[in-house]
């Protein structure tokens, strides 16, 4: 429901400390990280029904998306966690994605209401390594 101010707030995960869901953006200082690749993990041993499934994610202000056919990928796999990957070659406009920035990525698809509907979760870039790793449902 839409507040009154209009501003909405938007719960992407859960955390211990300040985050994009519990606090303001804070500046990091750490090293810079070239050539990302997000790997969206999301298990479905519970869900093997889901057809269409909407990954979404984003670091620093990229944004990127995927709609994906999760019933043909589950029938190709011999695990039931997917994998999808999402390469973030540029620096975006605001910055240089270095350690300490935070990256999310939400799962969305018909066949996961109810309860869920939409899963998010967010990380903290730990490493200066390209690939980093994300369970998101």
């Amino acid at each position: 429901m839409e507040q009154p101010n209009g501003k909405n707030t938007v719960n992407i995960g859960s955390g211990s400390r300040s985050t994009l869901s519990t606090g303001s953006f804070q500046t990091v200082n750490g090293k810079e990280v070239k050539d990302v690749t997000l790997r969206i993990g999301i298990p479905l041993s519970d869900r093997k029904d889901v057809k269409d499934l909407k990954v979404v994610t984003m670091i620093k202000e990229e944004l990127k998306s995927k709609t994906i056919d999760a019933g043909k990928l589950l029938k190709k796999s011999d695990d039931n966690t997917l994998i999808v990957p999402f390469l973030f070659y540029k620096n975006p406009e605001i910055g240089a994605i270095k350690i300490g920035d935070l990256f999310f990525a939400c799962v969305s698809a018909d066949e996961l209401n109810p309860p869920e509907g939409t899963e998010c979760e967010h990380r903290e870039i730990t490493h200066t390594g390209h690939i980093h790793n994300l369970l998101a449902r």
